[in-house]
C-alpha cells in the first residue's frame, strides 16, 4: 500500500443486534405516540375528534383519554373493576380489541386506536 492508506472494510451490524442496541439506548420511560380517534357521542362529550397520546397499552391509552379533556369521561368508559364497558368498540389498526384485553393489548408508535361508543336510535 502507498502512503496512509488503509485497506477500507465495511462492517455490518445484524438487523437483530442493531435492534436490541437501539432498544437498550431508549429509556425506559420511553412510550409510543399513538393516535386516538373518537367518535359520535364521545367526540360531543370530549369535545374532540382525535387525540394523541402516549402509552404502552390500549388500556394506558384510554385511561389517559378519559381524563386528559375538560370532561371526565373515566365513569362512561369503564366498569368499576377497571374493564372498557363492553358497549364500546375498540379497534386497533383495523383489527377489533377484546374489551377484557386492553391491559395486554401492546401498541406500537403511528398505530391508530379508534374509540366507537354505543350508538342508539333507528
Amino acid at each position: 500500500m502507498a502512503g496512509n492508506q488503509w485497506p477500507v472494510t465495511e462492517y455490518r451490524i445484524p438487523r437483530s443486534a442493531l435492534s436490541y442496541c437501539l432498544a437498550a439506548a431508549l429509556p425506559r420511560y420511553y412510550m409510543p405516540k399513538i393516535t386516538v380517534m373518537i367518535y359520535t357521542t364521545l367526540r360531543k362529550r370530549l369535545g374532540i375528534s382525535k387525540a394523541e397520546l402516549e402509552g404502552r397499552t390500549v388500556h394506558d391509552l384510554l385511561l389517559k383519554l378519559a381524563v386528559s379533556c375538560k370532561t371526565d369521561v373515566s365513569e362512561i368508559l369503564f366498569e368499576k373493576d377497571g374493564t372498557v364497558r363492553n358497549h364500546f368498540v375498540l379497534t386497533l389498526n383495523s383489527d377489533i380489541v377484546d374489551n377484557r384485553k386492553t391491559r395486554k393489548a401492546k401498541v406500537r408508535a403511528g398505530d391508530i386506536l379508534h374509540v366507537f361508543p354505543p350508538i342508539s336510535g333507528g
